[in-house]
């Protein structure tokens, strides 16, 4: 997931303290209940430690009835590429069957087109891909086809529309 619209980049603030404007929650809200929709609640919700990612993550679990204490904040999100990401994820204990990523664009399209078969999707903020594995052991999701199940965004969605 990318999150959600967020303030304007100014020089007389670190990217990393910008917050989410109200459309931005509003947009992550309709996502997060469209996600719910799905039945999907995640086990664990990883997010960057940006602001905006943060509160993204906070909105996100409050739809999905998550507890906040399954928000876990690395630091490492934030000037992730998709390859540091993709490590993250393969960092995963394998009791954990489903997580919620919560970062920050160009790296969530990147890494949708190294999951995705080759496809890229644009994430806008806001954005949901939901993909599945057939494994249990998160280091082997590259030597696995990925299964797509949704894309959401706050105007739309493709497949498993909600």
């Amino acid at each position: 997931m990318r999150h959600g619209r967020a303030e304007k980049f100014s020089d007389s603030q670190p990217d990393i303290f910008r917050d989410l404007l109200r459309s931005g929650i509003e947009e992550t809200r309709i996502v997060g209940n469209k996600v719910r929709s799905t039945g999907f609640t995640p086990d664990i919700i990883i997010s960057s430690k940006a602001r905006r990612a943060q509160e993204t993550a906070k909105v996100m679990a409050a739809c999905l009835h998550a507890d906040a204490d399954k928000i876990v904040f690395d630091c490492r999100i934030f000037e992730a590429s998709d390859t540091d990401l993709l490590e993250i994820i393969m960092e995963l204990p394998d009791e954990l069957s489903s997580v919620l990523i919560v970062g920050h664009n160009p790296t969530m399209s990147l890494l949708s087109f190294k999951l995705f078969s080759g496809s890229t999707l644009e994430f806008p903020p806001s954005a949901v891909l939901s993909l599945s594995f057939d494994t249990m052991i998160w280091q082997s999701i590259m030597a696995v086809p990925s299964m797509f199940n949704y894309y959401l965004y706050p105007d739309g969605c493709i497949s498993g529309c909600v």
